[in-house]
């Protein structure tokens, strides 16, 4: 009897891990999205002249969280179908999460700088810039 619970785990758990890594995908989807309305919403207030720096400040410590919520959303195998992510990922895993870490640096300057229009614009650069490198690295086009 045994022998029959181990058959049927090795063929239930796959599936499981395929249900989870389909939640998964669409959790971390989700959670980028919201990632992009923050910078969008930075954007108009660095490059749009929306005079809000208290706004941009509390942007960018949601970037600062977001960064941190990046290592723990990819887990190994989770870029199969239906995922964007490329298997690079694990592959080069210090510098996908070294990505995450300059990613929470950059937001907490562009924090630090929200009130200052001329220091703010190059530390959004600078985060949308550590953006593309990882999408550009490590995510499929």
């Amino acid at each position: 009897m045994r022998y029959l619970w181990a058959v049927c785990l090795l063929f239930l758990l796959p599936a499981a891990n395929a249900a989870g890594s389909a939640e998964l995908m669409e959790y971390r989807s989700r959670v980028m999205e919201g990632a992009q309305r923050h910078l969008r919403a930075a954007a108009s207030i660095v490059n749009d002249g929306v005079e809000l720096p208290a706004h941009l400040a509390e942007h960018a410590r949601a970037l600062q969280v977001f960064s941190r919520m990046i290592p723990e959303m990819f887990p190994p195998g989770s870029h199969g179908a239906g995922s964007d992510a490329k298997a690079e990922i694990w592959q080069r895993w210090e510098e996908f999460s070294g990505l995450a870490q300059r990613l929470g640096k950059n937001a907490a300057v562009l924090e630090e700088t929200a009130a200052d229009a001329k220091r703010r614009k190059q530390a959004y650069t600078d985060v949308l810039e550590t953006c593309r490198t990882c999408h550009r690295e490590f995510r499929k086009q």
